[in-house]
């Protein structure tokens, strides 16, 4: 008997057999325990509508495992049951409500509203839109809600986060009347947005939708603006508006022609694309130039919508040289040239904003002539600003509390920024910088909260603790430079506020301070790549909010604490240390856990039955260590499991047949993760002498996770590791065969094996692993013919089944098959066929084999002349040496060995006199 589970009109758990039931029969009996005609109940499974057919197909054959989720949702049959209709698409809006609150709650920041409000919407003739129904009417306000924060999302750069809230919104926008959809362009303007999405995550397995979406979206635009957008251009008085619509939908559909191999198609799109942009840009600058009273100016492209090229650089635009009063100024994403814009703060003393980022300015910092006492916030990071930061900074600009100067190319040494009292973030990370932390950083800002001084040539001692006056820190990120000594006790001051602690990749030493214990709100601590020791102190059980911890590569040596499991930790990064003992009770409560990294330590026992707790368990490494006893079958429950490295261990026992219950077993168009922080954590910082806000994202480290495939140890971070999967359980101690469900692991990308006990033949599911990329069962006691079904691995780059039993031909060279050397069959007495040198007919004529033959025959001839010089020289040796000891020995022979010599002279002198001279006389 297998479980399924219901949710929908009706949840529970059904008790069902997989191999005899059909679709109708699990409708039926959804229906019975519902108590609903079956015809209402639609079943949902995978994304995918359980359809009857022909009514014999098993539930097994559909691909529905054991603990499969199931949706069962009503349809309405008939015009009777409209109202029915009505509910379920309440019921689907408010849960699109609950998913969208579950969204805010996690950004955490406010950016999604929704509260009900209500709305008046015209069409493109001027009308006003009525709607049918309340669902209508909230349906729509839902979808124009969420598709508006997607697009703050898309400016954020949150790609991943906005295509979910897009997704949402479409959901919401099926929900309302399709004749009110159709008087909109709400809906083609979310399309394209998706499409773009699909294009920044670089995802091509979009690549059919997006064609699909765009093709929808230029249909709904025509729909609703008219054909060629006459009707918009009326409403806007001969402007043109649309350019820039059709601007991003005919660039979109350019590179999806591309990578479709319609080139003609594509070459047609872009170059409309280019003429549009080119159009557009000369209107918005004939607007600009007509521009002479604003307070407040944006043209940030963070949407990255321009058409760029590299000989298309922009310059500031002109008007802003005649403003005056502008008080807030964003020029980000616009690759804009030239050299810092002090002049704009000489025009404009009420300034209070100023942000370049991503732009290709350059040069160095100039400040305005005069003191600038308004402006508060400057970012212009990701330029290519050099020099050395000015000491006077904070005579010139003495009221900001936000200053962003990360990667460029600033050089020197930090100036003191001792006198500015309001500094709340300073973010220098990504320079060149050198020298010590200024004493009077760490004295006189006392109100700052965010500090970031990562990735420069920083060295020195970190603070000293009778400077030290940051108390209420909540980011401190020292990471990437050359710091020494220890941790500064001094830090402990910041015990009630600091969040975020990043200490990696310096030179720090010493033993791990207890005190970082007492930081109650610490959620991110890094301090990989140091040379710290000692054990992890026991006070880290208290670290309650603990997300992040990373301290591999140091020389911590003890025993884990066993009361060390924080409840929303989800990544543990403490590989390459000297640990000891066994798990015992640490990360038992840990379901959370996405990363569980203790690889090259010297741990040992075996895999505590809590790991099945681990419910989000993504990334398991565990390899070098002394671990022993049997592969636990609770690995099994771990849904989203997709990289296990137990390798180099001494498990012993058979490999579980269920892996295939795991992540491993799926496809990568639905590549997804459990739900973690984001890489990027939103901050919104409130000056204290004004009610002005700033929020701004600050990007994560992107997490790293090391693991060996195709002979090579990679590692893997970001967007990329998402798409790794593998198995590695190679030299243990493992027995048996192997499992044929492992052939259901169809996502796979490594499998090694290599250096176990394994017995039996090669599973023929193998080649169902078509995403495979590397497989080694070498070293093993496996048995039989290497299925030949085998060659239908076209992705394989690496492959060996070295040492083993194994008998019969070898794979048929063709594809990747046509690749792999003698290496990889080696070991294996009975295999015979190319490249292998054995043939497999008695009968076959060394041409079948040229090369090699003809390379045998040569090592052959080489190897016996060899042995000929060496047995010449020894003989002739020995017949010297044995005349010399005979003549030596007997007198009488060495007598008549000088007269024969003596004589032999003697001829040979007077031959030379009488026959070769005598010409040289006449």
């Amino acid at each position: 008997m297998a479980k399924l589970k219901i949710a929908g009109t009706w949840s529970g758990d059904l008790q069902v057999e997989l191999e005899q039931w059909t679709v109708p029969m699990l409708r039926e009996e959804v229906a019975k325990q519902s108590s609903m005609p079956p015809e209402t109940i639609n079943l949902i499974c995978a994304g995918k509508v359980l359809k009857d057919g022909d009514g014999s197909e098993k539930l097994s054959q559909l691909g529905i495992k054991n603990n499969a989720k199931i949706l069962a949702t009503r349809v309405c049959v008939d015009e009777g049951k409209s109202l029915v209709a009505e509910e379920e698409r309440s019921r689907r809006l408010n849960r699109v409500k609950a998913a969208a609150a579950a969204l805010v709650e996690r950004h955490a920041d406010g950016s999604l509203p929704l509260e009900d409000f209500n709305i008046e919407l015209e069409d493109q003739n001027g009308e006003t839109i009525r709607f049918g129904t309340e669902t209508d009417r909230r349906a729509m306000m839902m979808g124009l809600m969420l598709h508006a924060n997607a697009k703050k999302l898309i400016r954020r750069q949150l790609y991943k986060d906005a295509l979910e809230v897009l997704t949402m919104g479409e959901e919401a926008f099926s929900l309302c009347n399709p004749k009110v959809i159709e008087l909109v362009d709400n809906v083609p303007l979310l399309q394209i947005d998706m499409v773009w999405c699909y294009f920044m995550l670089r995802d091509i397995s979009w690549l059919s939708v997006a064609g699909m979406r765009l093709q929808k979206a230029r249909e709904g635009i025509e729909r609703a603006h008219g054909k060629d957008s006459f009707r918009m251009r009326l409403l806007q008085a001969g402007r043109h508006p649309e350019l820039a619509l059709h601007l991003r939908m005919e660039l979109l559909e350019g590179v999806v022609a591309y990578h479709s191999g319609q080139f003609d198609k594509s070459r047609k799109a872009l170059t409309s694309a280019q003429a549009k942009f080119f159009q557009r840009r000369n209107g918005v600058v004939g607007e600009f130039e007509k521009q002479r009273a604003l307070h407040s100016f944006c043209s940030s492209d963070k949407e990255g919508w321009a058409f760029k090229e590299e000989k298309d650089c922009a310059t500031f635009p002109k008007f802003l040289y005649h403003q005056h009063d502008l008080s807030s100024v964003d020029l980000s994403h616009n690759n804009l040239t030239g050299e810092f814009p002090n002049w704009l703060l000489d025009n404009n003393t009420n300034l209070d904003e100023l942000v370049l980022v991503n732009n290709s300015l350059k040069g160095p910092l100039l400040f305005p002539i005069h003191s600038h006492h308004n402006l508060t916030s400057l970012d212009i990071s990701k330029n290519s600003f050099h020099g050395n930061i000015p000491i006077q900074v904070g005579a010139y600009l003495p009221m900001l509390w936000f200053l962003n100067i990360s990667k460029n190319d600033f050089d020197g040494r930090i100036p003191s920024f001792g006198d500015m009292n309001s500094l709340w973030s300073l973010d220098l990370s990504y320079n060149n910088l050198s020298g010590e932390i200024p004493e009077h950083l760490a004295k006189s800002c006392i109100n700052l909260r965010y500090l970031v001084l990562s990735n420069n040539r920083l060295e020195g001692q970190i603070f000293s603790a009778a400077n030290f006056n940051l108390t209420n820190l909540w980011r401190l990120q020292l990471d990437g430079n050359q710091f020494i000594g220890k941790i500064p006790e001094c830090l402990s001051n910041s015990s009630s506020s600091l969040t975020v602690l990043h200490l990696g990749d310096n030179h720090l030493s010493g033993r791990i301070p207890s005190w970082l214990g007492n930081m109650s709100e610490l959620v991110d601590l890094k301090m990989p790549n140091n040379h710290l020791e000692g054990p992890i102190p026991p006070e880290f059980c208290q670290l309650q909010n603990l997300e992040v911890l990373d301290l591999s590569v140091n020389s911590i040596s003890g025993d884990l604490p066993s009361c060390f499991s924080p409840p929303q930790i989800q990544q543990v990064h403490l590989s390459k240390n000297k640990l000891k003992g066994q798990l015992k009770d640490a990360f038992f409560n840990s379901s959370s856990l996405v990363t569980l990294d203790l690889g090259y330590n010297h741990f040992n026992g075996g895999i505590p039955n809590w790991i099945g707790r681990l419910s989000n368990l993504t990334y398991f490494i565990l390899s070098h260590n002394n671990l022993e006893g049997e592969v636990p079958h609770l690995l099994c429950n771990l849904e989203w499991l997709r990289l296990i490295d137990l390798s180099h261990n001494n498990f012993s026992g058979k490999i579980p047949h269920c892996l295939d219950m795991t992540a491993l077993h799926g496809d990568f168009s639905n590549a997804t993760e459990p739900m973690r922080n984001e890489e990027y954590v939103e901050f919104e910082l409130k000056n204290a002498s004004s009610s002005k806000q700033v929020s701004f994202a600050a990007m994560r480290k992107e997490e790293t996770v090391e693991f060996t495939t195709k002979k090579t140890s990679y590692s893997y971070q970001g967007r990329i590791l998402i798409y790794m999967s593998g198995v590695d359980l190679s030299c243990n101690k493992l027995t048996g065969e192997i499992p044929h469900q492992i052939g259901n692991l169809t996502r796979i990308l490594s499998l090694n094996l290599s250096y176990n006990h394994l017995t039996g033949s090669i599973p023929r599911t193998f080649s169902n692993l078509q995403q495979i990329e590397s497989l080694d069962l070498s070293h093993n006691n496996l048995n039989g013919k290497i299925p030949p079904q085998i060659i239908e691995l076209y992705n394989l780059a690496v492959f060996s089944v070295a040492y083993n039993n194994l008998s019969g031909k070898t794979p048929q060279r063709i594809n990747q098959f046509a690749t792999f050397e003698e290496s990889s069959y080696q070991g294996n007495p009975l295999l015979c066929g190319l490249p292998l040198p054995k043939c497999c007919d008695a009968n076959c004529s060394p041409a079948l084999a040229p090369k090699a033959s003809t390379d045998i025959e040569e090592d052959t001839y080489f190897m016996d002349m060899d042995i000929f010089y060496i047995s010449f020289i020894a003989s002739y040796i020995v017949v010297v040496l044995a005349i010399a000891i005979i003549l030596y020995v007997n007198p009488y022979w060495r007598r008549t060995w000088f007269y024969l010599v003596e004589t032999w002279m003697t001829s040979c002198y007077y031959f030379i006199i009488d026959h070769l001279l005598k010409g040289f006389r006449h």
